[in-house]
């Protein structure tokens, strides 16, 4: 009888057959190189599907702030003109803060300049500027002695006279409110 040859004999690389802890070492870094190689692939294919996700939040917020871009473009108008209304009803609230009094100066100037067309009138605390023009000198002569002798008026400053060949003159009084 033939002797039957072993057809399954296994092949080991390793030097010996015996279970020294060099070869039980080399197995066990085998082992757990295998396992870290799968673990940083699970952790780049996990990175990879969240970018995914991170893309299509970033699409939606994209396309909200274009939305409410224009939102705002829509209600630009409006903000204006309430942030206009606003402005004027807090200059409207400091102007009467301050009495009747300067209601009744802005009144008198008004009278005082008849003659005169005032180009601009600004109240700032205790101080009015006046910018009047005029064609004539006597008309100017008039309106100075009537902010001189206006009793809340305590000094008058002529700060500055422009003449247009022609055309007239363009005066700056400042005056100091008592």
């Amino acid at each position: 009888m033939k002797k039957k040859s072993n057809s399954l004999n296994s092949i080991n690389l390793l030097k010996s057959q015996r279970k020294d802890i060099v070869n039980t070492a080399i197995n066990w870094l085998l082992t757990i190189g295998r396992l870290m190689v799968i673990l940083v692939e699970l952790v780049a294919l996990s990175a990879f599907l969240y970018r995914f996700s991170l893309d299509r939040q970033i699409i939606d917020l994209n396309s909200r702030i274009k939305q409410q871009e224009a939102i705002l473009k829509l209600l630009k108008n409006n903000e204006i003109q309430y942030r206009d209304l606003q402005e004027r009803l807090s200059l409207a609230s400091d102007f009467s803060s301050g009495g009747i009094s300067k209601v009744k100066i802005f009144q008198d100037i008004a009278k005082a300049a008849q003659d005169l067309a005032i180009n601009s009138l600004s109240v700032l605390e205790n101080k009015i500027t006046i910018n009047v023009f005029t064609q004539t000198t006597s008309s100017l002569n008039t309106f100075t002695n009537s902010l001189k002798a206006y009793p809340q008026i305590a000094k008058l400053n002529l700060d500055s006279i422009s003449v247009k060949k022609g055309s007239g003159l363009t005066v700056t009084f400042t005056a100091i409110i008592e």
